[in-house]
């Protein structure tokens, strides 16, 4: 699987994708890129599935790695064959490796890769 993202991993398998620590009810959400094997089954009946999420969280200016308990909220197949984009809802505060110490932001597009295409890269504007 070819991608600019930074490696994760859902339920323990190898994902490639990263989150975003905000305020508010939902402390944290994410975008990734799995192989369409990783959590098997119609990726219709996937939605609201809980995973479990390890990589990276950031904020608007730190990061760190982590993880946390997430559901599925979206899921699309991505350009390449065989992978899909799932979007997710953090469950609860992740576990983090660092506390972040900057104040929290809501800047998913600023925090999140927006490019369904995993191989290039976004372009500034």
């Amino acid at each position: 699987m070819e991608t600019t993202w930074p490696a994760a991993k859902i339920n323990g398998k190898v994902a490639y994708g990263q989150a975003h620590i905000q305020p508010g009810i939902n402390e944290w959400i994410g975008v990734c890129i799995i192989p369409s094997s990783l959590l098997g089954g119609d990726p219709e009946s996937l939605k609201s599935v809980i995973i479990e999420y390890e990589g990276l969280f950031n904020s608007e200016e730190e990061r760190t790695n982590g993880k946390g308990k997430a559901k599925i909220l979206h899921f699309a197949a991505a350009e390449q064959e065989n992978q899909f984009i799932i979007n997710i809802e953090g469950i609860g505060k992740p576990e983090l490796e660092k506390r972040l110490v900057k104040k929290l932001t809501f800047s998913y597009d600023e925090n999140l890769p927006v490019n369904i295409n995993p191989a290039k890269k976004r372009k500034s504007c």
